[in-house]
């Protein structure tokens, strides 16, 4: 007997590329599958391709330009982009949040922006209210008590990018924060890829071996750049293979419906991560 849970998808926009050339993409094979999403955008500049990988399968992903960009040349500042691109995630009955990555300035001339400005221009963007809640991804490694701290102070409505299984309310020596935390629950398909050495076949049916067994909502982090493009077949099928195991494909809004009551879990930090205090600053 198939159980049909609720799957969100988170999916991330980091460069110009994406927004311009993937995103489309993405959003059309979200529509043609009746598929909901989270798409968070970055407002920074873009920082070109990440350092992890191969440097010709990043260049495969985001461009041979994209190597450079935020490293020998400044890229482009994506929140002249993002207002085409919210409009796009709107009208395809998607709904945005904001993707936030740490602070590289281009050889020190650009100006770091604290979070409260970061989140302040995202809602001016996406024609939100003073106070509306919105989902923030957050980059890898600044999952601190500080940063949730002022989260839940602008009024943030849930973070993701964190790993995990079940959703839940941080709390950390006693103190107790009313912002919910979805961890990314189901395997990345780059993660599966690699693990496949390449092989998409066997990629795609890993993944959908994971979601056959969910007995509870999950959520799936995909990036634009690579969904929309070099790995678009692989990503049609996958949503193709989730409807047929009955899921429902939503937004993580729409998941955080499913969830009765979230328990409160100590969020675990590093000691190195607990001593960076402060605001931390975004590109």
């Amino acid at each position: 007997m198939k159980i049909a849970v609720k799957i969100a998808l988170l999916i991330t926009v980091e460069t110009a590329r994406g927004m311009h050339t993937a995103l489309p993409r993405v959003l059309d094979a979200l529509h043609a599958a009746q598929a909901s999403a989270t798409v968070c955008l970055h407002l920074g500049r873009d920082a070109g391709a990440p350092l992890t990988g191969r440097r010709r399968e990043r260049a495969r992903w985001y461009g041979w330009g994209s190597l450079w960009r935020g490293r020998v040349w400044p890229g482009a500042r994506l929140d002249k982009l993002a207002p085409a691109a919210l409009k796009a995630i709107d009208h395809a009955g998607c709904v945005a949040g904001l993707h936030l990555e740490a602070s590289r300035v281009w050889r020190g001339t650009q100006a770091a922006q604290p979070l409260a400005a970061r989140v302040a221009q995202f809602r001016r963007l996406a024609g939100l209210a003073a106070e509306a809640p919105f989902t923030v991804n957050l980059p890898g490694g600044l999952a601190r008590w500080p940063l949730l701290r002022q989260m839940q102070a602008l009024g943030v409505g849930a973070l993701t990018g964190v790993p995990g299984q079940h959703g839940f309310l941080p709390c950390h020596h006693a103190e107790l924060l009313a912002v919910p935390v979805l961890p990314t629950s189901l395997p990345n398909l780059g993660d599966v890829l690699r693990a496949e050495r390449g092989q998409a076949d066997a990629a795609v049916h890993t993944l959908l071996s994971h979601s056959a067994g969910l007995a509870g909502p999950a959520l799936c982090w995909l990036d634009a750049e690579r969904i929309g493009g070099v790995w678009q077949a692989e990503f049609a099928r996958l949503l193709a293979g989730w409807r047929e195991q009955g899921h429902v494909l939503c937004a993580v809004s729409d998941s955080l419906l499913t969830h009765a009551v979230l328990p409160h879990a100590e969020l675990e930090i590093s000691p190195r991560l607990a001593l960076r205090q402060g605001a931390t600053r975004f590109a």
